[in-house]
């Protein structure tokens, strides 16, 4: 089962690299994981770590690319 925590709970978790206000602007984006809930965004913790993980590692293998 996913983990759904709101916009301040999440940016109040230490393991959570973002401010409240760059979750803001990530879901009216719409790249932030998670489900509207009634006047509320949920957000899926375990899918925003795995996609910060993946934008670490993609911008590992970009800067090794450079001469």
């Amino acid at each position: 089962m996913a983990s759904l925590f709101t916009v301040r709970q999440e940016a109040k978790n230490p393991e959570c690299p973002y401010t409240e206000h760059r979750l803001r602007l990530m879901i009216a984006e719409g790249t932030c994981p998670g489900v509207p809930v009634g006047n509320r965004f949920m957000i899926n913790h375990a899918a925003l770590m795995e996609q910060v993980n993946a934008q670490s590692v993609a911008n590992v293998r970009t800067e090794a690319a450079r001469p």
